[in-house]
């Protein structure tokens, strides 16, 4: 937790669901987004810098899909 939020990370390949789950989860004091991504490579790359609490996970992606995703992010926690 940073500062005592929630920090989530939100991965989805279409832009407009993941503005707008910025836009909600912005509304909620106790919820902070840190990191956005359009594929599952993309949000393990950056595991290295920040662990999430919580992750809002597309299962069909492409490059990396939600499902072998969630298999190696497993890893991490």
């Amino acid at each position: 937790m940073i500062d005592n939020k929630i920090s989530v990370m939100v991965v989805d390949d279409h832009d407009l669901i993941r503005e707008g789950l910025n836009r909600i989860i912005s509304f909620e004091e106790d919820l902070l987004i840190v990191g956005q991504f359009k594929n599952g490579e993309e949000m393990l790359n950056s595991l290295k810098e920040n662990i999430p609490d919580v992750v809002l996970l597309d299962i069909n992606m492409p490059i990396k899909n939600g499902l072998d995703t969630l298999k190696i992010l497993k890893k991490y926690i």
